[in-house]
């Protein structure tokens, strides 16, 4: 099956992507995907092809897709986002923001833990 690499340019995302190699080796394909603001789509297309070369010289086949936020939780999209590909792995960085935000805001991985519906993969 797939894998989808939950991306943010954070210490959690590039240890979660550094920690799942073995297992993004042996995924149908990788999608490392971004959600970002409207006007960082530019940004984001950027860093997410950077770590699709990244995962290629780790022999891992991926491809970049940059997404900029709906009216969807982040989280609520990523999964989506899962579920649209098939993926059979989410692999994500846990708790990247402070947890005052994270209370006010409601989290991510609060929802990835809660609700997703394949195999999730988190470093923190």
């Amino acid at each position: 099956a797939p894998a989808l690499l939950a991306w943010t340019d954070t210490r959690e995302s590039r240890l979660a992507a550094q920690a799942a190699l073995p297992l993004l080796k042996r995924a149908d394909g990788v999608r490392v995907v971004e959600l970002c603001d409207p006007e960082d789509m530019d940004g984001a297309r950027l860093r997410t092809q950077d770590v699709v070369r990244w995962l290629a010289g780790h022999g891992v086949a991926a491809e970049p897709d940059a997404r900029a936020h709906d009216d969807r939780s982040g989280g609520r999209r990523l999964i989506d986002c899962a579920e649209e590909m098939g993926a059979g792995l989410m692999v994500s960085g846990a708790w990247g923001h402070a947890r005052m935000r994270q209370w006010i805001f409601g989290g991510v991985t609060q929802t990835l833990l809660n609700e997703a519906p394949v195999a999730l993969m988190l470093a923190h």
